[in-house]
C-alpha cells in the first residue's frame, strides 16, 4: 500500500535523473532511510500498546486517552501536505533530517507530558513528520540507486515500517509495561536519534537532491507515466522497473 502511495514520487525522480551519471551504492542510504521508518512505524503502534499504562498514570479514562492516539492521527494528515508544499525547495537530505529532528522532539515530549493535553500536543508534533519522511525518503531511495530500480528502493526503505509492525511495536509494549510508559517513548526517541546520525553519515550531500518550485512538483502530474505509476498495482509496478532496469 506504501508503495502504491509513494509511486508518484519514484517515478517523477526516475525521470528527473536520468541523466544523471548513478555511480554510488545505494546499502547504506536505504539502511538509514529504513531506520526511520523503522522508527516512525514503532512510535505510530506503540502508543496503543501502552494505551492502559499512560492512561493510568495520567488519571485518565481510556476514551478520554485515546485522543492522545488520535492526535498523532491528526498530525499525520496535517502534517503530510502542509510540510511537503512549505518544503517544496528544501534539498531532501536536509529535509529527511529536519523531519527526523522533529520526531525526536515529539517522542520526548510525550516522554515528559504530564496531562492529557500535553501528551496530545506532543504526539500531534511527533505525528507531523510522517508522511513528509516518506515522500521524501521515497525521492532519495530512487536517487541513490538509479533510475529503473525506484520500486525496489522504496520497498526496501518500507520494510522499517513492517519491522516495526511485527518487532519494534511488540517490544516497545513490552518495555513500557516492564520500564513504564514513558521508556517507551524515550526509547522510541533514541532510535529517531540514531536514524538521524544515520541520515546525516549515508544519505549523499549532493545539489541532485535539491527542491524545485511549488509549480514545478505539481506539474509532474501532467506525465502520463506518474498517473499509470500510480494507478498500477503494487507488484505491476515493482515488475516495471525490474524490466527497466534490464
Amino acid at each position: 500500500m506504501h508503495e502504491k502511495a509513494y509511486a508518484a514520487q519514484c517515478a517523477a525522480e526516475d525521470k528527473r535523473c536520468a541523466a544523471i551519471p548513478h555511480r554510488r551504492s545505494g546499502k547504506l542510504p536505504l539502511f538509514a532511510l529504513a531506520l526511520g521508518s523503522f522508527a516512525i512505524g514503532t512510535s505510530e503502534f506503540a502508543s496503543m500498546g501502552i494505551l492502559q499504562l499512560f492512561s493510568a498514570d495520567l488519571h485518565l479514562g481510556l476514551s478520554s486517552a485515546t485522543n492522545a492516539i488520535a492526535a498523532y492521527a491528526a498530525g499525520v494528515v496535517i502534517g503530510a501536505p502542509t510540510i511537503t508544499l512549505a518544503a517544496a525547495r528544501m534539498n531532501r537530505r536536509r529535509l529527511l533530517l529536519g523531519l527526523m529532528g522533529l520526531f525526536v522532539v515529539g517522542n520526548l515530549l510525550s516522554s515528559l507530558a504530564m496531562n492529557l493535553g500535553m501528551l496530545a500536543a506532543a504526539r500531534f508534533v511527533s505525528g507531523l513528520p510522517q508522511g513528509a519522511y516518506f515522500g521524501a525518503g521515497a525521492v532519495v531511495a530512487s536517487y541513490v540507486v538509479g533510475p529503473g530500480r525506484s520500486g525496489k528502493a522504496f520497498s526496501l526503505v518500507m520494510t522499517g515500517l513492517t519491522v516495526a509492525t511485527i518487532v519494534g511495536s511488540p517490544l516497545a509494549t513490552f518495555l513500557g509495561q516492564t520500564a513504564g510508559w514513558r521508556v517507551t517513548y524515550v526509547i522510541v526517541a533514541g532510535v529517531g536519534t540514531a536514524a538521524l546520525l544515520a541520515l546525516l553519515v549515508f544519505v549523499p550531500r549532493t545539489r541532485d537532491l535539491s527542491g524545485s518550485s511549488l509549480v514545478k512538483e505539481i506539474g509532474a502530474l501532467r506525465k502520463p507515466a506518474v498517473w499509470t505509476s500510480w494507478a498500477s498495482p503494487p507488484w505491476a509496478w515493482r515488475a516495471s522497473s525490474r524490466s527497466t532496469a534490464s
